[in-house]
């Protein structure tokens, strides 16, 4: 079994139990991803596959490990390898992942949660591992109960876990897509990051305990953002165009789901006439 066989094994199951999500609504108990990821790591082993997501989260000098390349839609949200293919990075040397990031999941196989325990919380991130370019991204957003909630999604992040030069630190260099309630859906660069332009929107955010939904398309140094199924616009010139996807802890306690990554080809330059 390849590794893109069995995460789209573990995409099947997932979209099998959307529609019995939506129905049933908020309010199903969860607990934390780790009590269950032993069987899953047991079944990577016994697939072979255990060498692509070796790579400890925690240690940010490694290089992460040859990965196939992306063929198709591909959950970032995986009980089963979580959280061996995210790196955590926090502004307090001393800060620990599960304290602020866990997953949980129901004993039924419903949708993973990502909770960020951002509340009087030192200034952190996850990203991944894997560094992507020319991708689409999805996922879903919520803030329970903070009117003034701030998260933020960082896209082409350079830091050493991605293959690039960079030291993680607080912000790093990439662009950022803004979640803070009032402002979700502006992008702009940041730790020296570049672009030709910025966008700045309000009010397109949900109400609390209501889920928001985020798409963000980056193709060579182009960035487009979809907020709630609107348009906001479109970004040129992003630099850098490649990196990890990191999603922000910024004080908050935000709830994340449904995160997927798919590949997009290059965009072919015109016929010289």
């Amino acid at each position: 079994m390849t590794i893109e066989k069995a995460t789209e094994t573990v995409w099947a199951r997932r979209r099998q139990t959307e529609t019995r999500d939506d129905e049933r609504g908020g309010g199903d108990a969860r607990r934390p991803v780790r009590r269950r990821r032993s069987a899953g790591l047991s079944l990577l082993f016994a697939c072979g596959l255990f060498p692509y997501l070796s790579v400890a989260a925690d240690s940010p000098g490694q290089q992460p490990a040859a990965m196939p390349r992306l063929t198709q839609r591909t959950p970032l949200l995986v009980p089963e390898t979580f959280p061996t293919d995210w790196f955590f990075f926090s502004a307090d040397p001393k800060a620990k992942r599960d304290e602020i990031w866990v997953l949980q999941t129901t004993d039924d196989g419903d949708e993973p949660v990502l909770v960020c325990q951002g509340k009087d919380k030192p200034f952190g991130y996850l990203r991944t591992v894997r560094s992507f370019r020319n991708y689409r991204l999805g996922l879903e957003w919520m803030y329970p109960d903070d009117a003034n909630g701030n998260s933020g999604i960082l896209v082409g992040t350079e830091a050493v876990g991605a293959g690039k030069t960079e030291a993680d630190k607080i912000w790093p260099k990439a662009i950022q897509i803004q979640l803070h309630r009032t402002k979700a859906g502006s992008v702009f660069p940041s730790g020296g990051a570049k672009t030709d332009n910025t966008l700045e929107v309000k009010d397109l955010s949900a109400p609390l305990k209501q889920w928001n939904t985020c798409v963000v398309t980056v193709r060579d140094g182009t960035l487009s953002v979809t907020v709630n199924d609107k348009k906001v616009g479109q970004v040129t010139g992003c630099s850098p165009s490649e990196g990890s996807i990191a999603l922000q802890c910024e004080g908050s306690v935000i709830h994340f789901r449904r995160i997927w990554v798919e590949p997009l080809p290059a965009t072919t330059a015109p016929p010289k006439k």
